[in-house]
């Protein structure tokens, strides 16, 4: 009767902690894109400020890093800011004269035109963001769409293809 209990509660904890993992939603990555460019721009202090798309690490690294530049007419000022996914805090440092082109809207584009941002998965899949919300996955061997998610297009899927056959 004890040996029973015993295997009952390690399958029971097996299957809990066996779960396959969820895929992060559009809206998922949105909202965690305008927390970390908020928490950056707060982090800052720039008070005219732009934020430059966010640049993603591996999983592993736990960060993704963003350069917010001041707008004010004449300045050079720049900081690089390094968001701490764990910890939810930003941290920055001084870049001067760095540079880098700013946050794209679906507006100022053509959609054909868009370069996304790409994160490795831990499984080694390259999962690409667009900024419309549009997530397309890749396979790791191969450049072949997993899955897309999101208001996605077939262009999304064709822009994410040849950026993988690049990796």
């Amino acid at each position: 009767m004890m040996n029973r209990i015993v295997v009952s509660a390690i399958s029971a904890a097996f299957l809990a902690f066996s779960s396959p993992a969820n895929a992060s939603s559009a809206d998922a990555w949105a909202a965690f894109e305008a927390k970390v460019t908020k928490a950056c721009l707060v982090a800052s202090g720039l008070r005219n400020s732009l934020a430059s798309t966010i640049v993603g690490f591996d999983d592993r690294a736990g960060v993704v890093a963003m350069l917010i530049s001041d707008k004010t007419r004449g300045s050079s000022r720049s900081e690089l800011c390094i968001y701490d996914k764990r910890a939810g805090r930003a941290f920055v440092s001084d870049a001067e004269m760095w540079s880098a082109p700013p946050q794209h809207s679906v507006q100022n584009i053509r959609p054909q035109d868009e370069v996304p941002t790409m994160i490795k998965t831990k499984r080694g899949d390259r999962r690409f963001h667009f900024a419309n919300g549009c997530t397309v996955v890749i396979g790791r061997t191969k450049a072949i769409v997993l899955f897309a998610d999101g208001p996605c297009n077939r262009y999304h899927e064709d822009i994410a293809q040849l950026y993988a056959e690049d990796q």
